[in-house]
């Protein structure tokens, strides 16, 4: 099974090169997951968290580039709160 195939059971008629991106953009791959899954599941699951987060935004909300929460900086990097203060240093 391809990473492509992969995406598809989450997107099924998911483009190419969007299936790509997703795979790419939206897990750890190539890299497995830290979990006690194969690689191919792991994937999976990330792709369905993302899916999840990505249908309950609200009508002008983003996803944070680095995961799957809410952004709250409109800057080009979209980040939620949560990845804005652990990328620029800030302890809690």
């Amino acid at each position: 099974m391809t990473g492509l195939d992969l995406v598809r059971q989450v997107f099924p008629d998911v483009k190419d090169d969007e299936a790509d991106y997703l795979l790419w953009n939206h897990t750890c791959f190539p890299l497995p997951p830290v979990s006690d899954t194969t690689a191919e599941d792991g994937w999976v699951t990330q792709l369905k968290e993302y899916k999840k987060a990505y249908e309950n935004l609200k009508p002008g909300e983003k996803l944070c580039t680095c995961c799957n929460n809410v952004a709250v900086d409109t800057s080009a990097f979209r980040l939620c709160l949560k990845c804005k203060k652990t990328l620029s240093g800030e302890r809690k």
